[in-house]
């Protein structure tokens, strides 16, 4: 987790240096979409943010996050709300259209944001990424602990589906 003012040129740096190129990027921050580019330095990694380069995102009250943590990782995710091909497993994929969906036509007055995922991703071998529904002791899905420390930088490795 990196606690600071990053730029997209400090993360490609940082990201240049893994040795696996499967990596998950999730950006939950004002005016993310700005990182976009930084897929280019990662083949085989996708990175999705919570806003494009000119929006706002917002802590939310009674979510306890911003919409976007809420839709993509605590309902989407955590809950499985996003499993749209009811198979018992979420993709990342899967996830991101739920969180886009609702967050750009958000409950009452919340203000609209459109997360992104990176072009690249679209045209690279289609791997199915996906979280478990497999729950640890404490009850949690372990691959959360590593990215609901809300408006931070997250990287998560992640599992292709085992068919």
């Amino acid at each position: 987790l990196y606690d600071g003012f990053l730029l997209d040129m400090e993360l490609s740096n940082i990201l240049s240096e893994f040795e696996s190129q499967d990596i998950l990027i999730v950006i939950d921050a004002c005016y993310s979409g700005s990182f976009l580019d930084v897929a280019e330095s990662i083949s085989g990694g996708i990175i999705i943010t919570a806003s494009t380069a000119d929006e706002v995102t917002y802590d939310i009250g009674f979510f306890g996050n911003t919409i976007f943590a809420e839709y993509f990782i605590d309902r989407g995710l955590s809950q499985g709300l996003a499993d749209e091909n009811g198979d018992g497993a979420v993709s990342i994929e899967e996830a991101f259209n739920y969180a886009y969906e609702n967050c750009a036509d958000p409950p009452g007055t919340l203000t609209a944001t459109h997360p992104q995922l990176n072009h690249a991703y679209e045209y690279t071998e289609s791997i199915e990424l996906y979280v478990d529904k497999k729950t640890n002791e404490y009850g949690e899905v372990p691959w959360f602990s590593l990215i609901t420390a809300g408006a931070v930088f997250s990287g998560v490795v992640y599992k292709k589906k085992d068919y």
